[in-house]
């Protein structure tokens, strides 16, 4: 009894994540397409500012120093830091950062599609977990998020020509930050995995939400916070770990790391102990 039980429980598993990441196919290719458009935008920014300024530069005494930094090409670095940037409230010069709200956005959106479903009841029924229905759907929202993270990653290394590291600092066009202390392989790592640890939260919070409260109050809520973090330089709003430009990496008394990552562990880790229980509690279907 207890084998066909727990073969049930892994079929319903299984296609929960496949539901939820096949529904969401629409959500990569739009991922993929904005990779693209930012990647090149950048190259193409990239090329055109040193090109235009070639000819004043020319009549100085630098333009030989100036040159040889022109000539170095973007490489992946370049590409992920402008993708992810995000922006630097203590600016004091809010610039709209349109990929973290495009992947805020994206990630919301498959939480908001896949929170309920029509055949819900009927599977529920046939597998007799909540808890399967909960991990299940998690897990596929899980794998779309980090989807589009690796996508845009992709994008990034292909355009590159699978050049790592940075072209320099001089020649950084569009993004200015000491970024010296990201040359490592360790440091690019821990990064993206502390990004997908932040997206990894905003699912896991945007479910619970969705739980507790409604599909539209999470995908309402969600996104708020993550506007929010774009005005509020704090570690503590969830969104903030999808910037890069606010880690200590790249400026001056940035965010840690470590602290992000763990700190997106124990939102999650909280976020789905609360809709479990509520689950348990109250018939939401």
């Amino acid at each position: 009894m207890n084998i066909i039980s727990d073969k049930v429980y892994r079929n319903t598993y299984v296609y929960y994540i496949k539901r939820v990441v096949i529904r969401s196919i629409p959500v990569y290719v739009i991922a993929l397409l904005l990779g693209v458009m930012v990647c090149v935008y950048y190259k193409g920014s990239y090329s055109s500012y040193y090109s235009s300024n070639a000819s004043i530069k020319k009549q100085q005494s630098e333009y030989e120093d100036y040159q040889e930094n022109m000539g170095k090409p973007l490489k992946m670095g370049d590409y992920m830091l402008y993708i992810f940037k995000g922006n630097v409230s203590a600016d004091k010069k809010i610039e709209l950062p349109v990929t973290y709200l495009a992947i805020v956005i994206m990630c919301a959106f498959i939480v908001g599609i896949n929170v309920g479903d029509k055949d819900d009841y009927v599977v529920l029924c046939f597998s007799k977990s909540r808890r399967v229905w909960l991990t299940g759907k998690l897990s596929g929202m899980y794998i779309g998020g980090i989807i589009i993270i690796m996508e845009l990653l992709l994008v990034a290394a292909v355009i590159s020509g699978g050049k790592t590291g940075f072209a320099s600092y001089d020649s950084a066009y569009l993004v200015r930050y000491d970024y010296n202390r990201m040359t490592n392989f360790f440091a690019v790592m821990a990064v993206i995995f502390s990004m997908v640890m932040s997206v990894v939260m905003l699912i896991t919070l945007q479910f619970m939400i969705s739980v507790v409260i409604g599909q539209i109050e999470g995908y309402i809520s969600i996104i708020a916070l993550s506007v929010a973090a774009i005005f509020i330089n704090s570690s503590l709003i969830p969104g903030n770990g999808l910037m890069l430009i606010r880690y200590s990496y790249f400026l001056s008394g940035g965010y840690n790391v470590i602290f992000i990552c763990v700190y997106a562990i124990i939102v999650t880790i909280i976020s789905y102990v609360v809709s479990n229980i509520y689950m348990k509690q109250k018939d939401i279907l």
